[in-house]
């Protein structure tokens, strides 16, 4: 599954999602450019976090989450990505997907998603 995300200064941002084996699904964002940067220009926090029973957040107040935080690579062809293909991916175990919305017998990933601008950067810089 792919999915492009338009960032605040129109940059495009395209997230893959597939599957490892064992119920295990790999995600990953890649920057989609005409030309790919040498150097990365962004880095990309993702996570997901477990839903945890009413009862054991009113115990400890703390909940399992997994994350990955990466410096994103840039690809001129990013409709060849494959999330597993990546230097670096999300590895989310089954039990943290959820059921989607309206249809009880697929599986979704709750995700969140934050991309930030490198600063200072430049090619030239290689």
């Amino acid at each position: 599954m792919r999915l492009v995300l338009l960032g605040d200064d129109n940059c495009v941002f395209l997230k893959t999602v597939g599957a490892l084996g064992a119920g295990v699904t790999a995600v990953s964002v890649v920057c989609a450019r005409a030309r790919a940067a040498r150097r990365p220009r962004f880095t990309c926090k993702m996570w997901v976090n477990l839903e945890t029973p009413p009862a054991a957040v009113a115990n400890c107040g703390k909940e399992d989450v997994v994350l990955v935080d990466m410096q994103m690579r840039s690809s001129s062809s990013p409709g060849a990505v494959v999330a597993a293909g990546e230097p670096t991916f999300l590895t989310v175990p089954p039990m943290y997907l959820v059921p989607a919305a309206g249809d009880g017998a697929s599986m979704e990933v709750p995700l969140h998603i934050r991309i930030d601008k490198l600063s200072p950067w430049s090619d030239a810089l290689v």
